[in-house]
């Protein structure tokens, strides 16, 4: 694992590769969020600063790296990415939630979706949308 960010991705959270995805992501301690990613991808530079406030408002609980599908394609095809950028969330060696796609800043501020949240979580302030329907928040909130 290298603390260089993928070309274009989040400065500050570690890339993964096929070598070390055994050791660092399905031999974690912690859950860890996957970024599957690309340098070509716009909306995966656009979630950079997202994952970076993830990484450090839940780092003590929460591992959150990349991983460059076209420089890793066997662990991509392993878990059959084929959309960037693609989360999954991995809990005791495994996937246990997926998402696909990512909105980015809008007019300087991150945009929320009305079907982001669930209520009583507005005051979130990550609460990003992804795939027009969830938000990273939601999908990490309840890991232990």
């Amino acid at each position: 694992m290298t603390t260089e960010a993928v070309a274009g991705g989040a400065a500050g959270v570690a890339e993964v590769t096929d070598a070390d995805f055994a050791a660092e992501v399905i031999g974690a301690g912690l859950p860890v969020l996957v970024e599957f990613t690309a340098d070509w991808c716009p909306p995966c530079r656009q979630m950079a600063p997202v994952l970076r406030a993830l990484a450090a408002e839940e780092g003590e609980r929460l591992k959150v790296v990349q991983l460059d599908v076209d420089r890793n394609p066997r662990t991509t095809h392993a878990y059959k990415v084929l959309s960037m950028p693609t989360f999954m969330v991995f809990r005791g060696g495994e996937p246990v939630r997926s998402m696909v796609g990512g909105h980015g800043p809008s007019g300087g501020s991150w945009r929320r979706s009305p079907t982001c949240c669930e209520p009583g979580h507005e005051e979130i302030p990550r609460a990003i949308a992804l795939g027009g329907f969830l938000c990273v928040y939601s999908m990490v909130r309840d890991l232990e």
